[in-house]
């Protein structure tokens, strides 16, 4: 009976040992998974413009309170993400980043063109758009629309 009860105990500490292995294993991988995903967004450069002057700008030409275009309009040195509910703050977003982004007043008007009858015709649209060094990246699907502009430039 005493061997059958060390057996099972050393089965049992096996097992423990394997799984803390385990665990152990995947801690190191995430780690590392992390490592990477930072040194990536260490590479990607700023954006060419103020963001914090367009954002401004924005809020004074859309017809939402400013505070609600803090809820839509995610910020930061490298990146800007649009997810306005209307299609129509969406257009002023883009009139406006159109202000910023070098001579590409008529790229985005073409945009909003495309973007505007795919809308109205329901159809799923997809773009990306580069203007120097900026990369305009705009969605449409299920009356969603998500502009993301980020640098050109990824180190």
């Amino acid at each position: 009976m005493k061997k059958v009860i060390l057996l099972v105990l050393a089965i049992v500490l096996v097992g423990c040992s394997n799984n803390m292995v385990e665990k152990e294993n995947s801690l190191d991988e995430h780690k590392k998974d992390s490592k990477q995903s930072i040194q990536k967004e260490e590479k990607l450069t700023a954006l060419p413009f103020d963001v914090n002057s367009l954002q401004a700008d924005l809020k004074r030409e859309t017809e939402l309170d400013p505070e609600q275009v803090d809820v839509y309009v995610v910020v930061s040195e490298n990146t800007l993400i649009s997810n306005f509910d209307s299609l129509s703050e969406n257009v002023t977003f883009l009139n406006v980043l159109a202000q910023y982004v070098g001579d590409s007043e008529d790229k985005i008007v073409q945009l909003i063109k495309e973007l505007e009858d795919s809308y109205d015709s329901g159809e799923k649209y997809s773009s990306t758009l580069e203007i120097d060094d900026v990369n305009i990246i705009t969605t449409l699907f299920a009356d969603q629309i998500i502009i993301s502009v980020t640098s050109g430039e990824t180190g």
